[in-house]
């Protein structure tokens, strides 16, 4: 059985990750650094370092899932996974597994992007990406169980 994983990357680059580099520049922002937020922060001219992490991040799932892959189409504006999974794959997981890759992806970029502009929080943020990937492994290889019902002989 194959199915299909899909990532909006603009979603993902422009919103997600903006959303939170601007939050966490806020956060650290104080009357000592008040240019903290333009440091950490994300604008438009950070989309080819941005991308350059998200390759980074696919690279990194191609070595811990490879095995599964069907095709990947990866565009600028948008990702798609073709993964092949057991017969017996428990499709209820396919909305978690594609959040779950979303959000490996969105810990990863964050991560490496605080390697440079606040390094106290990245390794936390590159420790929630590999618990992702935990996730997107576990989730691509779950299998539903049929119980087979016999008559109760009392």
């Amino acid at each position: 059985m194959n199915i299909t994983l899909n990532i909006d990357k603009v979603n993902l680059l422009r919103k997600s990750v903006a959303m939170l580099t601007a939050y966490t520049g806020a956060k650290m922002a104080s009357e000592d650094t008040p240019d903290t937020l333009d440091h950490v922060g994300t604008v438009d001219e950070d989309d080819p370092v941005l991308m350059q992490y998200f390759d980074e991040c696919r690279t990194e799932l191609a070595k811990e899932i490879g095995y599964a892959y069907t095709a990947e189409d990866n565009t600028d504006t948008a990702y798609s996974l073709g993964l092949k999974v057991y017969d017996t794959f428990n499709v209820a997981l396919l909305g978690v597994t594609e959040q779950a890759l979303y959000n490996y992806f969105l810990y990863g970029i964050l991560g490496r992007w605080y390697m440079l502009t606040n390094k106290s929080e990245a390794e936390a943020y590159l420790l929630r990406s590999a618990g992702y990937l935990d996730e997107v492994k576990s989730g691509i290889t779950q299998k539903v169980f049929t119980r087979k019902m016999y008559p109760n002989y009392v």
